[in-house]
């Protein structure tokens, strides 16, 4: 086409320059006194003119023709685009709905994989604590410190079928060599909205600081006297009943997990159940074991309660607890005698929006062929936030026991405990930096002595042993 522009345009040249030409030699013949050297510069200028004309033409007929080629490069361009762009959402579809079976993938306050309609769940979650401790306490070895992985754990759950059919698998890796342990597996059934049903190994329905989970706690570890007369884990089943007000825990089981340690070379509460967490069912354990708690929700409501802080966010919550426990020994166990044991204890917990307070009183009494033996123990605790992220908490325990021999009775120290500290919030409990310094003020005696809270046995007329910790903790 740009060619034929040309054409046309040189031949309206040419035959205007003939033309004029045939014009001058005519005008010329008639008249012979023309100036010919005018005519041929008019001509001159002529000419001139229209190779300028045909240049403005050439350069605006050559915009045209990019002009045109750039869009057809710019349509071409976009459909390219819009075939890659439907490819990948193509192919993203497909991964996100696991080769197209419906599966979805992805994060909701943890990671989790769920069918489309809701009838399966898996959560997949962990927890993660490195620990510095630092102990000081009258002995020759007077000062130890060093660094620990102190929990170190993975946790399975979510549902099956339903919604109704729940399940959890949690394990952890000991601190001392790294093995792992089966801490939590059961299945519970929900047959309505307020009554449900578990069966597996669990923690034994008792004090609220073992069923408040270790990575939801104020202080950065339980106190010395929940981790003695905390009734710890066991297998059995499990009865709830929750309301908007009530809740109530009955549990029938294997019997409780031994942690009231030795005292004069004897254990106090030993059951003979050598392996309380996932031992066979046919083990000399115990002949009947229950427990059983109620919580009355007073003011709040229940998710506040699954910690001990406050927020300054946080709504005003009241929540008071009273729970038992009690077993006997298996009948005919050849290497001890027959124990009963029973326990109760007592809580409160208050929250302020910015503060909070607990306090609980634990007994237990020990009936055995050789001894008996009454232990108490109560704990105290509160905090305050400082700034929106950083809180400031303080805690007193303190534990007595009675221990009467066949042979006369046995006088122990009593345990006075304070600890002071603080919690930095990060992002709430999923990520947390905490560190607190501990003063035994009395001795704390074996019975009493806890290596996981930084705690060592203290000979007779010790002086006050100290404990510093600090401690960063990360939920997934």
């Amino acid at each position: 086409m740009i060619r034929r522009m040309r054409f046309h345009t040189a031949m309206v040249g040419a035959t205007m320059l003939m033309v004029s030409t045939s014009s001058v030699a005519q005008d010329a013949s008639e008249n012979q006194d023309v100036d010919i050297a005018a005519i041929l510069k008019d001509l001159q200028s002529e000419v001139q003119g229209l190779r300028d004309d045909n240049a403005s033409m050439r350069g605006e007929i050559e915009e045209l023709r990019i002009l045109n080629q750039d869009e057809w490069i710019t349509e071409r361009r976009s459909e390219e685009i819009r075939g890659i762009v439907q490819d990948v959402l193509a192919d993203a579809d497909t991964r996100a709905s696991l080769q197209g079976n419906g599966l979805s993938a992805g994060w909701s306050n943890g990671f989790f994989l769920a069918s489309p309609d809701g009838r399966f769940r898996l959560n997949i979650g962990g927890q993660m604590q490195t620990r510095f401790v630092w102990n000081y306490h009258d002995e020759p070895d007077t000062t130890r410190y060093g660094f620990e992985n102190t929990r170190t754990k993975l946790l399975f759950d979510g549902h099956v079928f339903s919604p109704d059919w729940e399940f959890s698998i949690e394990t952890d890796f000991a601190r001392d060599g790294g093995s792992a342990t089966l801490l939590d597996s059961w299945i519970r059934h929900n047959f309505n909205n307020e009554i449900s049903l578990r069966a597996g190994q669990f923690k034994m329905p008792f004090s609220r600081e073992s069923l408040v989970d270790a990575s939801q706690q104020l202080v950065i570890e339980r106190s010395l006297i929940d981790l003695a007369m905390g009734v710890g884990r066991t297998q059995g089943i499990e009865l709830r009943i929750e309301n908007p007000v009530h809740r109530i825990l009955v549990a029938v089981t294997d019997g409780s997990q031994d942690n009231l340690g030795s005292d004069a070379g004897f254990t106090l509460a030993r059951t003979q159940r050598p392996f309380p967490l996932n031992s066979p069912a046919l083990v000399e354990d115990v002949e009947y074991a229950f427990a059983a708690r109620y919580e009355l929700l007073m003011a709040g409501n229940w998710n506040q309660f699954k910690d001990f802080t406050s927020s300054e966010t946080g709504e005003y919550g009241v929540l008071f607890g009273v729970a038992f426990q009690g077993q006997e020994s298996e009948y005919g166990t050849p290497t001890a005698d027959d124990v009963d044991w029973v326990a109760w204890t007592a809580d409160i917990s208050m929250e302020f929006g910015g503060a909070s307070l607990f306090a609980s009183f634990t007994h237990h009494y020990i009936d055995r062929v050789t001894f008996t033996g009454n232990i108490y123990g109560v704990v105290g605790q509160g905090s305050i936030y400082i700034t929106p992220k950083l809180e400031f908490y303080a805690r007193y325990e303190y534990g007595w026991t009675d221990f009467n021999l066949a042979v006369g009775s046995i006088e122990r120290s009593d345990l006075g405990v304070l600890t002071i500290g603080t919690n930095y919030y990060l992002d709430g409990h999923d990520l947390k930096w905490s560190t607190d310094l501990g003063i035994g003020f009395t001795q704390v005696e074996d019975f009493w002595s806890s290596d996981r809270a930084g705690y060592r046995a203290d000979t007779e007329d010790s002086e006050p042993q100290f404990v510093l910790r600090t401690q960063l903790q990360l939920l997934f």
